[in-house]
């Protein structure tokens, strides 16, 4: 099954939904348009950037060591391309599945947003 819409509100107000029979990527009532969901060895991989700013943070990209830094005020979180090891405020984080580069996409497994970014995620194949 392919996830094709999630839910995405903010901590302490709700937890993210994806929904696998959907078709876009929602925030708060707000669907994110041109953004693809992909899964691949069995997990669920989501646009980092189109994410993390629907959710209000600042992203940076340094093309040289292929990391990502989201950043709201003090939160924080890291990942390298092609790294097990996520930065979570200035902590270490090993996951199972590494971020990649997809059609030049920074793609990182909804792992992330629980373990690392702190959200709640729940996967159905219901609609939202």
């Amino acid at each position: 099954a392919t996830a094709l819409k999630a839910v995405l509100l903010r901590p302490g107000l709700a937890d993210i939904n994806i929904s696998t029979t959907a078709g876009v990527i929602a925030l708060n009532g707000k669907e994110l348009t041109d953004v693809k969901l992909v899964t691949k060895n069995n997990t669920l991989y989501v646009p980092l950037r189109a994410v993390a700013e629907a959710l209000g943070y600042t992203v940076t990209w340094d093309a040289g060591s292929q990391t990502a830094v989201v950043y709201d005020g003090p939160r924080s979180a890291v990942c390298t391309i092609g790294s097990s090891d996520y930065g979570k405020q200035r902590m270490r984080v090993k996951l199972q599945f590494k971020p990649e580069l997809i059609d030049g996409v920074t793609m990182v497994p909804v792992e992330m947003l629980d373990y690392v970014m702190g959200y709640s995620v729940k996967v159905s194949a219901a609609h939202i």
